[in-house]
């Protein structure tokens, strides 16, 4: 995240604002509230958009983000 964080400064001083968005896998954990604190305790890129939902919402967003692949090394599989 510090990393991303550091580019993503680069990115607003050169004039190519991105918008990142963190997605949990862990949504039974990851309350709102937690990610919210999270991110406004840390020193991440202030223009981060933190999403998280019911296990469904989570693995629904997850798949259309990440199509399955036949790599194993890329894949994600998300379980209650």
């Amino acid at each position: 995240m510090d990393k991303i964080t550091a580019v993503l400064h680069d990115l607003d001083k050169k004039g190519h604002p991105v918008k990142p968005v963190f997605i949990t896998i862990d949504p039974f954990r990851d309350t709102r509230e937690r990610l919210a604190s999270y991110f406004k305790e840390s020193e991440y890129h202030p223009g981060f958009l933190a999403l998280t939902g019911t296990f469904e919402q989570v693995r629904e967003r997850w798949t259309w983000l990440h199509p399955p692949s036949s790599s194993p090394q890329t894949e994600i599989i998300i379980t209650p």
